[in-house]
């Protein structure tokens, strides 16, 4: 495999389309419907558990493919240093917006999986244990930046 960087899912979503690429390794969003509408076929999702926008298509471990957990997330974040009554008014407007039922109607048909860190600080720490693990994948493989 030769890996080619995309500045973004769009353009590398069209040239798996049009064929000019073989595969992609990408978040749900800008995939999704392409999946359903048969334009592009799902090989394996790289989460812990199946997800239900698509319960047809096993995850790596069930592939064969031993401990490669690879989870999207997104995440509000502010400057080092952002005074706490800010951080907390932040949080509590994510929190109300995330459990809104329109916009999880809005959201869940797109792939987007609730859940994760429900703190700041469980953030943090999910931010580290994230770091940690992709440090030692980096030193383990000798993977080096050209």
């Amino acid at each position: 495999m030769n890996h080619i960087p995309y500045k973004g899912s769009g353009q590398a979503v069209v040239d798996l389309i049009a064929g000019q690429v073989n595969s992609n390794f990408d978040t749900m969003p800008p995939v999704l419907e392409h999946i359903r509408a048969g334009r592009l076929r799902a090989l394996a999702i790289s989460t812990p558990q199946r997800l239900p926008q698509l319960a047809q298509v096993p995850t790596f471990e069930e592939k064969g493919i031993r401990g490669f957990d690879v989870t999207n997330w997104y995440s509000v974040m502010g400057p080092r240093g952002l005074p706490r009554e800010i951080v907390a008014r932040v949080d509590e407007a994510v929190r109300k917006a995330m459990n809104d039922p329109d916009v999880r109607a809005k959201l869940d048909p797109q792939g987007v999986q609730f859940g994760g860190p429900q703190t700041p600080e469980a953030f943090r720490d999910f931010i580290r244990a994230e770091n940690t693990k992709y440090a030692k994948m980096v030193k383990d493989l000798n993977i080096r930046a050209e």
